[in-house]
């Protein structure tokens, strides 16, 4: 059973920014990431050492990450069907 979230849970993250990630053109960044699931179903993000915090709703998440595994299920499919092309007319 799952515990329902009374208080804000922050954790630090390091090497957080990888250069060209989710197509993002590698914008890199020195400094660690705050990451707080906040009560009300909300998420925040801000770079240690910064005032300035970015907030979004779980839903929100949820859906980008469904939209991202069916892109990659798409891509992947697309691949295959290629690679069957080139098999059969000798590309």
């Amino acid at each position: 059973m799952t515990t329902k979230l009374k208080k804000t849970v922050e954790r630090e993250i390091t090497d957080w920014c990888q250069k060209g990630a989710f197509g993002l053109g590698g914008q890199s960044s020195k400094r660690n990431l705050i990451v707080a699931m906040e009560v009300g179903n909300v998420f925040s993000f801000r770079e240690k050492g910064r005032r300035k915090k970015f907030v979004i709703d779980m839903e929100t998440v949820y859906n980008l990450a469904v939209k991202a595994e069916v892109m990659g299920l798409e891509k992947e499919n697309g691949s295959k069907k290629k690679s069957r092309k080139v098999k059969r007319y000798g590309w």
